[in-house]
């Protein structure tokens, strides 16, 4: 597949700390990826940096084969970027800003941002400084998808939406993906929304990646392992297994199991009594977040 967004060796640095940690991730075309971490993790950092804003330590980072820090206007043309705080100019009223805004690109789809303004019940008339922050974050998108991109970034879009804003923009960006092959990469915390729409999942901790693969796949490589003994067991299964608790009225060891295996796993347990439980994709995104 054609990589629309690559990073290689990614490192950024403020103040002799890693915000990120030699990340090395690949965006493919027409995929839409989740991206997720605590705060602080690095997820509006890798955002920025891939997008130009930011300037890498070392490393490098590219958009449609060019380099982060050298995109023109051709390639800016092909992206629709919401931060994670929309700043817009709050004097105009919506009709003229989105007007003005669509004006600066080569290909503006008028009658799209007219349906999405109508759908999502946002009133042109008024002045932007008259708008609730969940309109504003609104109005942001809108002007992001609405100009023939095919690169759609977004930062915690759904910070500031309802539940029921939340589920429309799901609903939109899996309609352009369907029916225009989109490109998607959207940072959240919000895991239901990328069980709905996500197909590839990267989780950020501390500026490195722990995860990055198939959404799906997640919950086949870790699974929650509880097993009938003292804590003696722990030496056999370390770097495998991550010890959660140990229960000791039990005499259980709760553990859980990364790249599970079963026939490797079952050898390795079977002189034990054990259960094995599978794990939400939430659940996973947690443990992996509090390393």
């Amino acid at each position: 597949m054609e990589k629309i967004m690559q990073t290689t060796d990614l490192v950024k640095r403020f103040e002799g700390h890693n915000a990120l940690n030699k990340v090395n991730i690949e965006i493919q075309k027409g995929v839409i990826t989740g991206l997720v971490g605590s705060n602080g993790a690095g997820k509006s950092t890798l955002i920025k940096t891939c997008l130009g804003f930011l300037t890498p330590t070392e490393g490098s980072s590219s958009i449609f084969g060019e380099d982060s820090m050298k995109i023109g206007a051709t390639e800016k043309n092909l992206i629709g970027y919401v931060p994670q705080t929309v700043e817009l100019f709050n004097w105009m009223k919506v009709k003229d800003f989105v007007k003005f805004a669509l004006s600066f690109y080569d290909k503006p789809e008028y009658e799209k941002s007219v349906y999405l303004i109508e759908k999502w019940k946002i009133d042109t008339n008024k002045r932007i400084s008259a708008l609730s922050e969940g309109q504003k974050q609104k109005l942001a998108i809108i002007v992001a998808m609405t100009h023939n991109a095919e690169l759609y970034i977004f930062d915690e879009p759904v910070a500031s939406l309802d539940p029921l804003a939340r589920r429309q923009f799901i609903d939109e960006i899996l309609n352009e993906n369907i029916e225009s092959g989109k490109t998607v990469l959207f940072s959240t915390h919000i895991i239901s929304d990328l069980e709905r729409s996500a197909e590839n999942l990267i989780v950020l901790s501390k500026g490195n990646i722990i995860y990055n693969g198939k959404l799906i796949e997640i919950t086949d490589k870790f699974k929650k392992v509880s097993i009938g003994t003292d804590k003696t067991i722990l030496e056999t299964l370390e770097g495998e297994y991550d010890f959660i608790e140990y229960d000791e009225s039990k005499n259980f060891v709760n553990c859980i199991i990364r790249n599970y295996n079963e026939n490797f796993h079952k050898d390795k347990l079977s002189r034990f009594e054990y259960y094995l439980n599978d794990m939400s994709i939430e659940d996973i995104v947690i443990h992996l977040c509090k390393e």
